[in-house]
């Protein structure tokens, strides 16, 4: 599924004075992190060291990254150290933001003032103790997840990160401040969303179990998960490719050449 940020955006003197590349031009960021920052979303807390920074030193930081598009297109990276204390956002009221922080709630969505009715959802980051909006407009929900169709409804519901389930009872929701995008009681799902006539595939594996529930969680290898990736192998087999297995979501390799 394509990404709102291609690798060759990547602002490679920002990912230097970060101290993410190393003397021989590699990435030292994880494949995790690196497809998470590419889809929009937040990377794992990272352990910097020997920053630079307008003009200044920084020794160590402990930060999440984020990629966003500044008005002239040019791709740059967003920090989001440790706060600590929450600065709740004027569009939360104090109960809204005491569910988030509790884990009561995974998102709340917003309406913005003004014409348009444009809408925000709000995630809690604990880890940073910020809290991040999104908009959903523009997030892809995808048309099939482990060969289920998605109502239009559960799209709505999926980009608004509210909880949707399959028909074999597999539960998940969307969450931006996942480097992986998803939380679910399986730990693996086959996403895939129809563009241009065909079908484009993504497996996800080692996803984070649902907040607040109380069962374990499972593998996902489910009957429907078993078809889907079946469906997926005879796809890259059909574009002459070798298996689904060796597609880049699964390589897991920590070093990525940026140059």
């Amino acid at each position: 599924m394509k990404n709102p940020f291609g690798m060759h955006e990547l602002p490679l003197t920002d990912l230097k004075n970060l101290g993410l590349i190393d003397s021989s031009d590699d990435l030292t960021i994880d494949r995790e992190d690196l497809d998470a920052i590419l889809a929009g979303r937040l990377s794992k807390l990272l352990h910097m060291t020997n920053l630079e920074a307008s003009g200044s030193r920084i020794d160590q930081l402990d930060a999440k990254l984020s990629l966003y598009r500044e008005p002239d297109g040019k791709v740059a990276f967003r920090l989001h150290p440790i706060y600590h204390e929450p600065v709740i956002p004027s569009l939360l009221d104090d109960e809204e933001a005491e569910a988030l922080i509790n884990g009561n709630e995974q998102s709340v969505v917003k309406t913005l003032p003004g014409p348009g009715k444009k809408e925000l959802v709000f995630e809690y980051d604990a880890d940073t103790r910020a809290f991040i909006s999104y908009d959903p407009a523009r997030l892809i929900a995808p048309d099939q997840i482990n060969g289920y169709p998605l109502q239009d409804w559960q799209k709505d519901d999926f980009k608004k990160g509210y909880k949707i389930e399959l028909p074999d009872g597999t539960a998940l929701h969307h969450r931006a401040t996942d480097p992986k995008g998803i939380r679910a009681d399986r730990a693996a799902l086959i996403f895939s969303v129809l563009i241009d006539g065909g079908v484009s595939y993504l497996l996800l594996r080692g996803i984070h179990h649902l907040a607040n529930n109380s069962k374990p969680q499972e593998e996902g290898l489910t009957p429907a998960f078993q078809k889907a990736y079946a469906d997926m192998e005879k796809y890259f087999a059909a574009k002459g490719k070798t298996t689904a297995t060796n597609n880049e979501e699964n390589r897991g390799y920590l070093k990525t050449r940026a140059r």
